[in-house]
């Protein structure tokens, strides 16, 4: 007994030393030894096969096949492919190695041919499981699920799962064939086109400009031609002066306009910049009409500026502006665009009357308009401008034109340039300086016009189902 017990303690020994460093072990007879230990522990070894059916369709014999292989092991897997350009179903199954012929045996007892097929094409019944997949006309979103989600909640209508899968815009569920019924025809008639209004803007601009400029621009008659004179007088003082009057007299003389005639001339224009004479009237009159065009949906998210809104107008024409340099000699014509107005509205809403068959009736939201208009141009060319913002509230009934705003502005300014102390003289202050004076008068009139949208009106049989 003691011998056996040295002997069995000696075996154990020896095992967990070749289980943790796996080298040879040599015995009390000098002897080598290997002992190898195999841990299974009960588990099954996996494997997959594919098997093609014949008769019934793969998503039918899927829930029996799969409790079967999850009843032998909780991690064996059963995949429906279904070949549709081939005509062909097939079944994908992992499980353990030891239940693969049992499954064979279920497979080739369920996939027979049967006369009796329902009008979703399946052959086998019993399981109460309906599956279900709808692909939206016209739009689908989470908050569709949701909705159907509470409709066909346990504790409401019924059991069930539904899913909705953004990148193919499909709505896909399973329960029972009466509340998956139901379900198919509650998401037929909320599967609706999406409420949208035409909005043509229209803005109308009447003005009556008047300007006037005289006078002589002191600083460039200084920086030109006042230089130039200053010039003559040094050179009229040196010595050369007499020869270089004389060598123009002979000139006269002797030139050939005396053997001609017997007379002698010639012609001359003052050499200098004339640009600093300010002598300009204008007197003018224009309508501008401006139109666009945009749809609308229901947006119910609120914006602060024109960059954030999604519904906006901007007019921005290109005008061309006469620039000078800060000595008034060198002038330059550029394109520059001047945004005038600035329209967007904010959390349009589309409501519907009594019958919603009859369409949109009125649209309420929130604009905001933006008029920018110039004022006045200064001596090197910079345009001032002037911006007004207005902005409200709106309910516009569809098919009728709406004042929404109405600007009016008179803007009259007068501005000198010259001399100081000189310039308060009458009359001769337009020697010493330059007048210019602007008289306009501007109104804007701002209307909106809402149609609604023409689009394909799903059928009106999708509501009575559900009203039934």
């Amino acid at each position: 007994m003691y011998h056996k017990l040295i002997a069995r303690t000696t075996m154990l020994g020896l095992g967990v030393a070749a289980f943790a460093a796996a080298l040879p072990l040599t015995g009390d007879d000098g002897k080598q030894r290997t002992i190898v230990f195999n841990e299974d522990r009960a588990q099954h070894y996996m494997t997959s096969k594919v098997y093609e059916l014949k008769h019934v369709s793969a998503h039918d014999l899927l829930p029996f096949i799969k409790g079967a292989v999850k009843r032998f092991d909780a991690q064996s897997t059963v995949q429906s492919l279904d070949y549709k350009a081939g005509g062909k179903q097939f079944l994908v199954v992992s499980t353990g190695k030891t239940m693969l012929p049992y499954v064979d045996q279920m497979i080739a007892a369920l996939d027979y041919p049967s006369k009796k097929v329902d009008e979703n094409g399946t052959a086998v019944s019993g399981d109460g499981i309906t599956r279900y997949s709808y692909c939206a006309d016209y739009r689908g979103s989470d908050e569709m699920l949701a909705m159907l989600d509470q409709t066909f909640a346990p504790a409401g209508f019924g059991g069930g799962s539904a899913y909705f899968d953004r990148g193919t815009n499909m709505f896909i569920w399973k329960s029972s064939k009466s509340q998956a019924d139901e379900f198919m025809k509650f998401l037929k008639a909320v599967d609706r086109p999406v409420p949208q209004l035409q909005l043509e803007l229209k803005v109308y601009v009447v003005s009556d400009n008047n300007f006037r400029e005289l006078g002589i621009d002191y600083v460039a008659w200084k920086n030109g031609p006042g230089a130039d004179i200053l010039s003559a007088g040094f050179d009229f003082s040196n010595f050369y002066s007499k020869q270089g009057i004389e060598n123009f007299a002979s000139l006269i003389s002797d030139g050939p306009v005396r053997d001609a005639t017997g007379l002698g001339a010639i012609m001359v224009a003052p050499n200098f910049d004339a640009t600093f004479l300010r002598m300009l009237a204008q007197n003018g009159k224009a309508n501008v009409a401006t139109g666009m065009t945009m749809t609308v949906t229901n947006d119910f998210t609120a914006v602060n500026s024109w960059d954030e809104a999604k519904y906006r107008f901007r007019f921005t024409p290109e005008f061309q502006q006469i620039q000078k340099d800060a000595e008034n000699q060198n002038t330059s014509v550029t394109a520059v665009e001047t945004t005038e107005f600035e329209f967007y509205i904010s959390a349009p809403m589309i409501c519907f009357g009594d019958d919603p068959a009859e369409g949109a009736q009125t649209l309420m939201g929130n604009w905001v308009l933006t008029v920018s208009t110039p004022v006045e141009t200064d001596n090197l060319g910079t345009v001032t401008t002037d911006s007004n913002t207005f902005n409200s509230s709106l309910t516009l009934n569809v098919g009728t034109e709406m004042l929404v705003a109405a600007f009016d502005k008179s803007v009259e300014v007068e501005q000198y340039n010259g001399v100081p102390f000189l310039g308060e003289i009458p009359v001769l202050r337009y020697l010493f300086g330059a007048e210019s004076k602007v008289k306009s008068k501007f109104k804007v009139f701002v209307t909106l016009t809402a149609t609604p949208a023409v689009t394909k009106n799903s059928p009106d049989a999708a509501i009575a189902a559900v009203t039934k």
